[in-house]
């Protein structure tokens, strides 16, 4: 039902288009609030009869849901409005930013609802049982189904991380709702109040599903690789073309709501100069046409000098032993520009060392201007250790 609606409202779309994305997003958003409202409702009453905290909690759970869902549909809204004279690459990243603000509000709502667990662990009231409220939250499992499969389903076609976070908040509330069941069940039949608890591991799951996600969402803000199968992709169709040895430098950068835009190397022979500039522009249409995404690619020409990249790499590895034992050059590249050669030095070293990348700069450009002026050196270098340096 719920993917006929969908289907019923972007009928005939491009769903690699960016309105197509957005439209899709915010139809999701929609029946989430639809949905989690009727379940707000539903755990309203059915808490109220059974005087149950842990089902008032869940209730409460799906209104932080609602709150999430509208922070969403705006987000999209606003992501949506497209490129403008003081945002040029457009305002998708508005997604992430509304998604923050709401993984901060389903923290609080949980951090909330423990501190109410507590109280009743203390101090338990008495549970009614009924069957009406069983019904009432086997209807909320499986309607969190439903949310759970259409948000998974959007998340994959549309390449959502936001409705992959709605999905996963979904598969959780089935979590704790199930609890919460077993839990009326067990008290009826042995007379054991464990409704605080309940309470307590239904919060538990708010705020460890508000954590998750606002983890996931830092990732995205702070930027996360790209998938290995996109970057395949897009190296299969440079090599396609016979002039292109290699590339190099592919950089993916994402702007929300699948606006990305591509900047890379392809590496030739100079005999094939121009025909590497034809090369880099034909490639950036295609990248345009197939994919969407905008592009700037640099012919380069790579010097394939297995002894000099030998060389380079022990003096490299000199200099840098002086700050620090561990690190080590992982990659080094000799590219022709014009009459100078660019060496670009890729190091991995601690998190400590980045204070003295200026030094170490200096200090490889000395010794490699030694050789020759027209060597000049591109430093790059990347943490995989915590360690402190003094």
């Amino acid at each position: 039902m719920i993917t006929y609606i969908v289907n019923s409202v972007l009928k005939g779309k491009d769903y690699n288009e960016h309105a197509t994305r957005n439209m899709y997003a915010k139809v999701c958003s929609v029946i989430g609030i639809i949905l989690n409202s009727i379940l707000v409702l539903v755990k309203m009453i059915a808490g109220s009869i059974s005087g149950s905290a842990a089902i008032l909690a869940d209730g409460m759970n799906n209104l932080s849901d609602i709150i999430v869902s509208v922070a969403t549909f705006f987000g999209y809204c606003i992501a949506g409005i497209g490129a403008g004279k003081h945002h040029p690459f457009g305002h998708g990243r508005y997604e992430w930013l509304m998604a923050l603000v709401s993984n901060l509000v389903v923290i609080m709502v949980g951090e909330t609802l423990a501190q109410k667990s507590f109280r009743l662990i203390a101090h338990p009231e008495e549970i009614q049982f009924s069957l009406l409220v069983c019904i009432i939250l086997i209807f909320s499992i499986a309607v969190k189904l439903i949310m759970f499969l259409y948000n998974q389903k959007g998340a994959k076609l549309i390449d959502s991380a936001s409705l992959m976070g709605t999905a996963m908040d979904s598969l959780s509330d089935m979590a704790s709702t199930t609890l919460i069941l077993v839990s009326m069940i067990f008290q009826y039949l042995s007379n054991k109040n464990i409704d605080g608890w309940c309470g307590l591991a239904v919060s538990i799951f708010i705020m460890f599903s508000g954590i998750k996600s606002l983890s996931e969402t830092i990732g995205k803000i702070l930027g996360e690789p790209p998938k290995q199968e996109t970057l395949e992709l897009i190296s299969e169709m440079a090599l396609i073309y016979p002039e292109v040895e290699s590339i190099g430098k592919l950089i993916l950068h994402d702007y929300g709501l699948g606006h990305i835009d591509v900047s890379m190397n392809i590496e030739g022979s100079e005999d094939n100069g121009a025909k590497l500039q034809e090369v880099a522009g034909e490639l950036s249409y295609q990248l345009y046409r197939q994919m969407g995404y905008e592009s700037a690619i640099q012919p380069v020409f790579r010097v394939r000098d297995r002894s000099l990249e030998e060389y380079f790499t022990e003096c490299a590895n000199e200099v840098v032993e002086r700050y620090e034992e561990e690190a080590r050059v992982e990659k080094i590249r000799i590219i022709t520009v014009g009459t100078n050669r660019d060496i670009y030095i890729v190091i991995n070293c601690s998190r400590g060392l980045h204070k003295r990348e200026k030094e170490i700069l200096e200090e490889l450009q000395k010794k490699f201007s030694e050789i020759s002026i027209k060597y000049r050196v591109v430093l790059k270098l990347v943490i995989t250790s915590i360690r402190q340096h003094d």
